[in-house]
Protein backbone atom coordinates (compact mmCIF):
# COMPACT_ATOMS: atom_id res chain seq x y z
CA UNK A 1 0.00 0.00 0.00
CA UNK A 2 1.79 3.38 -1.40
CA UNK A 3 0.75 6.81 -2.16
CA UNK A 4 1.54 7.70 -6.02
CA UNK A 5 1.08 11.12 -7.47
CA UNK A 6 -0.32 12.34 -11.08
CA UNK A 7 2.62 11.04 -12.64
CA UNK A 8 3.13 7.73 -11.33
CA UNK A 9 6.05 8.83 -8.55
CA UNK A 10 5.95 6.80 -5.09
CA UNK A 11 5.05 9.49 -2.14
CA UNK A 12 5.41 6.80 0.59
CA UNK A 13 3.30 4.71 2.38
CA UNK A 14 -0.01 6.04 4.29
CA UNK A 15 1.11 6.79 7.95
CA UNK A 16 -2.28 6.13 9.43
CA UNK A 17 -3.22 2.57 8.88
CA UNK A 18 -0.92 -0.61 8.28
CA UNK A 19 -2.17 -3.89 7.09
CA UNK A 20 -1.46 -6.21 10.20
CA UNK A 21 -1.33 -9.57 8.42
CA UNK A 22 1.21 -7.65 5.74
CA UNK A 23 3.59 -5.43 7.53
CA UNK A 24 6.45 -3.20 5.63
CA UNK A 25 9.74 -5.06 5.69
CA UNK A 26 12.89 -3.66 7.08
CA UNK A 27 14.64 -0.89 4.38
CA UNK A 28 10.91 -0.42 2.41
CA UNK A 29 10.27 3.02 1.57
CA UNK A 30 8.15 5.32 4.12
CA UNK A 31 8.52 8.63 3.03
CA UNK A 32 9.87 9.34 -0.80
CA UNK A 33 12.16 12.78 -0.08
CA UNK A 34 13.10 13.41 -3.55
CA UNK A 35 10.77 16.44 -3.89
CA UNK A 36 12.26 17.96 -0.94
CA UNK A 37 15.76 17.05 -2.68
CA UNK A 38 14.76 19.71 -5.19
CA UNK A 39 14.11 22.35 -3.40
CA UNK A 40 17.39 22.10 -2.33
CA UNK A 41 17.73 20.59 0.82
CA UNK A 42 20.06 17.84 1.46
CA UNK A 43 18.97 14.64 2.66
CA UNK A 44 17.61 11.06 2.27
CA UNK A 45 14.18 8.85 1.86
CA UNK A 46 12.73 7.75 5.21
CA UNK A 47 12.90 3.94 5.29
CA UNK A 48 11.56 1.24 7.64
CA UNK A 49 14.04 0.44 10.32
CA UNK A 50 12.48 -1.74 12.96
CA UNK A 51 9.18 -3.48 12.84
CA UNK A 52 8.22 -5.22 16.39
CA UNK A 53 5.35 -5.98 18.85
CA UNK A 54 7.22 -5.58 22.39
CA UNK A 55 7.35 -1.53 22.67
CA UNK A 56 5.51 -1.20 25.43
CA UNK A 57 3.75 -4.69 26.31
CA UNK A 58 2.55 -4.40 29.70
CA UNK A 59 1.46 -0.69 29.06
CA UNK A 60 -2.20 0.74 28.74
CA UNK A 61 -2.07 3.80 26.10
CA UNK A 62 -4.53 6.83 25.97
CA UNK A 63 -5.72 8.47 23.55
CA UNK A 64 -8.21 11.06 22.78
CA UNK A 65 -10.33 8.49 21.53
CA UNK A 66 -9.83 5.35 24.23
CA UNK A 67 -7.75 3.49 26.22
CA UNK A 68 -6.33 0.73 24.19
CA UNK A 69 -4.67 -2.27 25.59
CA UNK A 70 -1.40 -4.14 24.25
CA UNK A 71 -0.09 -5.86 22.07
CA UNK A 72 0.89 -3.41 19.55
CA UNK A 73 2.60 -2.78 16.29
CA UNK A 74 5.89 -0.62 16.78
CA UNK A 75 7.28 0.82 13.38
CA UNK A 76 10.58 2.83 13.78
CA UNK A 77 11.85 4.84 10.86
CA UNK A 78 16.01 5.56 9.85
CA UNK A 79 17.30 8.42 11.10
CA UNK A 80 17.78 10.82 8.41
CA UNK A 81 19.72 13.88 8.36
CA UNK A 82 18.03 17.44 7.07
CA UNK A 83 20.44 20.47 5.73
CA UNK A 84 18.62 23.30 3.85
CA UNK A 85 20.85 26.02 2.94
CA UNK A 86 18.51 29.47 2.86
CA UNK A 87 19.23 32.86 1.70
CA UNK A 88 19.42 34.12 4.94
CA UNK A 89 20.91 31.10 7.01
CA UNK A 90 20.13 27.26 7.07
CA UNK A 91 17.77 24.71 8.50
CA UNK A 92 18.91 21.68 10.08
CA UNK A 93 17.29 18.66 11.62
CA UNK A 94 17.27 14.78 12.27
CA UNK A 95 14.23 12.82 10.73
CA UNK A 96 12.89 10.19 12.52
CA UNK A 97 9.15 8.58 12.37
CA UNK A 98 7.97 6.33 15.44
CA UNK A 99 4.48 5.09 14.85
CA UNK A 100 2.67 2.96 17.63
CA UNK A 101 -0.70 1.01 15.42
CA UNK A 102 -3.01 -0.82 17.19
CA UNK A 103 -3.00 -5.01 16.90
CA UNK A 104 -6.36 -5.59 15.42
CA UNK A 105 -7.07 -3.18 13.26
CA UNK A 106 -3.86 -1.57 11.92
CA UNK A 107 -5.26 1.99 12.77
CA UNK A 108 -2.66 4.37 14.14
CA UNK A 109 -3.08 4.92 18.11
CA UNK A 110 0.16 7.22 18.57
CA UNK A 111 3.55 8.30 17.20
CA UNK A 112 5.94 11.02 16.99
CA UNK A 113 7.12 12.17 12.92
CA UNK A 114 8.45 15.09 11.19
CA UNK A 115 7.88 14.19 7.73
CA UNK A 116 4.75 12.18 6.27
CA UNK A 117 3.68 11.41 2.18
CA UNK A 118 0.54 13.34 3.74
CA UNK A 119 2.38 16.57 4.99
CA UNK A 120 4.56 16.70 1.66
CA UNK A 121 1.77 15.88 -0.31
CA UNK A 122 0.06 19.23 1.70
CA UNK A 123 3.28 21.28 1.42
CA UNK A 124 4.85 21.11 4.90
CA UNK A 125 8.43 20.11 4.50
CA UNK A 126 9.09 19.26 8.36
CA UNK A 127 6.20 19.18 10.95
CA UNK A 128 5.89 18.78 14.77
CA UNK A 129 3.90 16.40 15.94
CA UNK A 130 4.36 17.17 19.69
CA UNK A 131 1.47 17.44 22.04
CA UNK A 132 1.22 19.80 24.74
CA UNK A 133 -1.70 18.73 26.28
CA UNK A 134 -0.85 14.44 26.20
CA UNK A 135 2.17 15.66 27.36
CA UNK A 136 0.62 17.57 30.80
CA UNK A 137 -1.91 14.32 31.68
CA UNK A 138 1.51 11.56 31.02
CA UNK A 139 3.15 14.17 34.01
CA UNK A 140 0.22 13.63 35.83
CA UNK A 141 -0.03 10.05 35.43
CA UNK A 142 3.83 9.75 36.43
CA UNK A 143 2.83 12.38 39.49
CA UNK A 144 -0.10 9.48 40.74
CA UNK A 145 3.15 6.62 40.43
CA UNK A 146 0.80 4.63 37.39
CA UNK A 147 3.61 4.70 34.94
CA UNK A 148 4.79 2.61 33.52
CA UNK A 149 1.23 0.62 33.32
CA UNK A 150 -0.31 3.27 31.64
CA UNK A 151 0.85 6.26 29.51
CA UNK A 152 0.30 9.34 27.10
CA UNK A 153 2.05 9.54 24.01
CA UNK A 154 2.84 13.24 23.94
CA UNK A 155 3.14 12.72 20.04
CA UNK A 156 0.33 12.70 17.89
CA UNK A 157 -2.72 10.87 19.31
CA UNK A 158 -5.80 9.21 17.98
CA UNK A 159 -8.27 11.35 18.51
CA UNK A 160 -11.51 9.99 16.16
CA UNK A 161 -12.15 7.29 13.75
CA UNK A 162 -14.98 5.69 12.29
CA UNK A 163 -13.33 2.16 12.32
CA UNK A 164 -15.15 -0.38 14.24
CA UNK A 165 -12.64 -2.19 16.20
CA UNK A 166 -13.59 -6.33 17.11
CA UNK A 167 -14.99 -7.17 20.28
CA UNK A 168 -11.87 -9.04 21.49
CA UNK A 169 -9.68 -6.08 20.54
CA UNK A 170 -6.71 -5.10 22.19
CA UNK A 171 -8.34 -2.18 23.11
CA UNK A 172 -11.13 -3.87 24.40
CA UNK A 173 -11.28 -6.32 27.25
CA UNK A 174 -13.40 -9.63 26.32
CA UNK A 175 -17.12 -9.67 28.26
CA UNK A 176 -16.99 -12.13 31.05
CA UNK A 177 -19.18 -14.65 29.14
CA UNK A 178 -16.03 -14.85 26.82
CA UNK A 179 -13.44 -14.85 29.63
CA UNK A 180 -15.74 -17.97 31.42
CA UNK A 181 -16.04 -20.19 28.13
CA UNK A 182 -11.92 -20.05 28.17
CA UNK A 183 -11.55 -21.00 31.44
CA UNK A 184 -13.66 -24.08 31.48
CA UNK A 185 -12.36 -25.16 28.16
CA UNK A 186 -8.65 -24.72 29.69
CA UNK A 187 -9.95 -26.29 33.19
CA UNK A 188 -11.47 -29.14 30.73
CA UNK A 189 -8.37 -29.59 28.53
CA UNK A 190 -5.92 -29.89 31.74
CA UNK A 191 -8.57 -32.48 33.43
CA UNK A 192 -8.05 -34.83 30.07
CA UNK A 193 -4.06 -34.32 29.73
CA UNK A 194 -4.16 -35.52 33.22
CA UNK A 195 -6.46 -38.49 33.21
CA UNK A 196 -4.81 -39.06 29.51
CA UNK A 197 -1.53 -39.01 31.65
CA UNK A 198 -2.65 -41.01 34.60
CA UNK A 199 -4.05 -43.68 32.05
CA UNK A 200 -0.61 -44.00 30.30
CA UNK A 201 0.81 -44.54 33.49
CA UNK A 202 -1.35 -48.00 34.44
Amino acid sequence: MEYIDDNGSVLGRPTFLVFPENLPPKGSLLVNMSRVGKLGAATQDILVDNVSYSLWEHTKLNTYYRTFEPPYIHISSSQVPFYWKLSDGYYSATIWNNYIYDFDTGVLITGFFDVTPELLALGVINGDSYDYSAAERNERLKDRGETPHELWNPGFNLYDTNVRFPKTSSSEVPDTKMKYLFSVSLLLLLLSALLNWRWRGE
